[in-house]
């Protein structure tokens, strides 16, 4: 876990050299497939996957916030309250306030994000999402 948030945190300060984009975004996709998984949910939340995903977001490159946003939500599917303290605990909702120039895709990943931070975790979300 450390390895694919690493990657993906030297490609948020690197993130102008292509192979690091290429790496980056690799590891990403990994941790969209395997956050469903709670042992894997739990280990990400470890490792401060939310401070990594904040920087993701603040980078703006679509392809990554795809798969930082997809895998999200299999986070947040985990039945384990701890999953969702770690990622609400962290600028995580600021920062996906904050993206402008998104997809349509991305946009109902994140109005799903909103409905189940609002409805399973009872947190208050910006009406912007």
């Amino acid at each position: 876990m450390k390895l694919w948030l690493g990657l993906i945190e030297e490609w948020i300060e690197d993130s102008d050299n292509p192979r690091c984009l290429k790496t980056a975004l690799a590891a990403a996709g990994t941790l969209a497939m395997i956050g469903g998984d709670l042992d894997v949910a739990l280990t990400m939340c470890r490792n401060d996957c939310a401070s990594t995903f904040v920087g993701v977001f603040r980078n703006g490159q679509s392809d990554m916030i795809h798969r930082v946003l997809v895998a999200m939500i299999e986070m947040l599917g985990s039945p384990d309250d701890s999953v969702s303290c770690h990622l609400k605990q962290h600028d995580l909702i600021e920062a996906i306030c904050e993206l402008d120039d998104i997809g349509e895709i991305q946009k109902g990943l994140v109005v799903e994000i909103g409905r189940i931070f609002a409805e399973d975790h009872k947190i208050d979300i910006p009406s912007k999402i």
